[in-house]
């Protein structure tokens, strides 16, 4: 019985990490919608890994033109352009990236959609 419960959690514990590392922290995918919310604790490791996975799964182009970061490594100022694969493209930028409130895009390609991208910087709506 022991032997058992170990391999079942040694199994959870393999298959939790592999999903925490399949996607970044700063993406939700639902469906036909991509959100991306960039805060303060994003890493430059985090942020070009991110941009690899937005283009290799959902060929959306990412570039930072511009990250600044403390002393503490942690997101001070971002400007980045998006261009995603239904034709929509933006930018946005900010010097004053505090907590959650960072960078954001979404690109919504559900049928019917109100809304099929935004982009913005402060606080996200």
């Amino acid at each position: 019985m022991k032997s058992t419960t170990f391999l079942f959690t040694l199994l959870l514990l393999v298959f939790a990490s592999q999903l925490v590392a399949a996607q970044s922290p700063y993406l939700m995918v639902s469906g036909d919608k991509i959100e991306v919310n960039i805060t303060r604790k994003a890493t430059k490791a985090e942020l070009l890994e991110l941009k690899k996975e937005l283009l290799d799964k959902h060929q959306i182009q990412v570039d930072f033109t511009a990250l600044g970061f403390d002393k503490k490594g942690r997101l001070e100022s971002i400007a980045m352009s998006v261009k995603a694969p239904n034709g929509n493209s933006g930018t946005c930028q900010t010097n004053r990236v505090r907590g959650k409130r960072g960078a954001f895009f979404m690109v919504d390609n559900t049928p019917g959609a109100k809304t099929r991208f935004s982009i913005g910087a402060g606080k996200k709506r």
